[in-house]
């Protein structure tokens, strides 16, 4: 029998681990700290049913969409260093499958070209983006990336 997901001997166990983030990304579609890693971990255990919901759950009580939301549009947002004295961060989210993703929606549910900035809008947004880039460069407002998390099934709205 396996041992509970909460216990101590779980807790220390690397394919243990493995085995949360396997199913994490799997149940949910979420790519956690590791997974990689533990993808590849050929010793990583097999969660029973009652398992990867108590490790879904877990995380799920964890998660703050408000958090995620401003995660989302801090990255997308970020203005790409134009100089060498600019630090540029790395981004969490692709832009290339956010434009493929936004192009593939049905029109009637999501606006595809709602991932760009729109000055008739600009009260929605944390701040406004450069009009040199408007129409080229994804800028998301808050609601946006709210819409679009609640299409993914990230959050509920």
């Amino acid at each position: 029998p396996s041992p509970p997901l909460e216990s101590p001997r779980t807790q220390a166990d690397p394919h243990w681990r493995s085995s949360v983030h396997v199913a994490l990304f799997e149940d949910l579609g979420v790519e956690v700290d590791g997974y990689d890693a533990a993808f590849m971990d050929k010793d990583r255990r097999r969660l029973s049913k009652k398992q990867r919901q108590k490790a879904t759950e877990t995380f799920v009580r964890s998660f703050s969409a408000s958090e995620f939301i401003m995660e989302l549009v801090e990255d997308v947002n970020q203005k790409k260093s134009s100089s060498k004295e600019e630090k540029s961060y790395a981004r969490n989210f692709d832009l290339s499958k956010l434009y493929a993703w936004a192009s593939k929606q049905d029109k009637s549910r999501f606006d595809s070209y709602s991932i760009y900035y729109d000055e008739s809008r600009e009260e929605e947004y944390l701040s406004p983006q450069e009009k040199q880039s408007w129409s080229i460069v994804p800028y998301l407002s808050p609601n946006v990336a709210r819409k679009m998390l609640n299409l993914l099934r990230v959050v509920d709205v």
